[in-house]
């Protein structure tokens, strides 16, 4: 496990240099980038979910053993990545091959983003490893892949080209059924909230989900037995008892208030205010579903990946209206490596 440490304090001490090298930053990014494949592709069996995986490749078949009559007794059933395993395991039948192709794929799609989104792309990928690497590209590998497509077509919401937003969502959907969330939002970028609004929205989630709980967990209950959709998320162990008493809804708050207070200096940024309705979209799940935690969780975390661009905003609009530019990386690296670590000893 604690290879990732040295990966992440890697990316930390680049990052110090990465505003010096503004010129070569997609060069840097991308050195990086492949020492990141590397580090999550070639694991061994690390992860709780790996060994479920590993069990998944096994009886997969290659395309030409393809027997639609048989059950391969998968941990998944999502037809995309069931065809990206089929493939490479055609082309070498090897786990390890496996893992870092997957990783490859999913690095691709992140790499795009951050090169996109990010005004500090090695301070976006220091925080991705940060809050998301152990939890998702070490264990629910579907999920990081199908996340970093959903989190890459944003651009094509800011471009109005609805077509290849529907492309990039229902190949993300084809690899992670979560995904489905995700298909309604393409006009998000028309709603106009003020400060006021976003308040008002997030008080009212909250009375709604204090009032209403036992008729949400018991409409959520029936549309997953319904739809065979999550029902394991939706009873026994993946429950629990926090509800409103989860701590990442007030996390998640106080970036999302954070990012609003500072609308004057950061709303120069061209995807300013669809990150923003995105990631209040994402606590809005966090409050409504927070007596499925882990259901809530999985899916506020598709939007809550923008924090890796959100983060670093803050913390610029913060150090330049108070004149302390020079503390934008140490703050940025105090909250990346206090997540980091707190990830590290779940």
């Amino acid at each position: 496990m604690y290879i990732y440490v040295y990966l992440f304090g890697y990316i930390l001490v680049i990052s110090y240099f990465e505003s010096w090298l503004k010129g070569r930053s997609a060069l840097l990014l991308g050195i990086v980038m492949t020492v990141f494949i590397l580090f999550v592709g070639l694991r061994g069996t690390l992860g709780a979910d790996t060994q479920n995986y590993i069990n998944s490749w096994n009886h997969t078949p290659t395309l030409m053993s393809l027997n639609f009559s048989i059950d391969y007794y998968l941990c998944y059933n999502e037809p995309g990545f069931f065809f990206v395993s089929m493939l490479l395991k055609t082309i070498y039948n090897n786990v390890d091959f496996y893992f870092l192709i997957i990783s490859l794929l999913t690095s691709v799609a992140l790499f795009k983003s951050i090169r996109e989104y990010a005004f500090f792309p090695l301070l976006s990928l220091l925080f991705y490893c940060a809050r998301f690497l152990l939890l998702r590209d070490i264990n629910q590998i579907r999920a990081a892949m199908a996340i970093a497509i959903v989190v890459y077509a944003i651009k094509y919401m800011e471009k109005a080209d609805f077509k290849r937003y529907l492309l990039y969502t229902f190949l993300a959907i084809s690899i992670h059924t979560s995904a489905i969330i995700t298909l309604p939002l393409f006009f998000i970028k028309n709603l106009v909230l003020s400060k006021k609004a976003i308040v008002y929205i997030i008080i009212v989630a909250f009375v709604i989900s204090l009032i209403l709980s036992p008729f949400i967990s018991s409409y959520v209950r029936e549309l997953a037995y319904r739809y065979t959709f999550a029902e394991s998320y939706t009873s026994g162990r993946y429950v629990g008892e926090l509800g409103l008493g989860n701590i990442m809804i007030y996390y998640q708050i106080c970036i999302l208030l954070a990012y609003t207070y500072f609308e004057r200096e950061l709303n120069q940024f061209k995807y300013y205010y669809i990150f923003r309705n995105l990631y209040l979209f994402s606590t809005i799940l966090m409050i409504l579903l927070s007596d499925f935690w882990v259901l809530s969780s999985r899916l506020a975390t598709i939007y809550a990946t923008l924090e890796i661009f959100i983060i670093p905003l803050i913390f610029q609009a913060l150090t330049s209206k108070y004149r302390m530019g020079a503390l934008h990386w140490l703050f940025v690296c105090i909250i990346a490596c206090s997540i980091f670590y707190l990830n590290l000893n779940r």
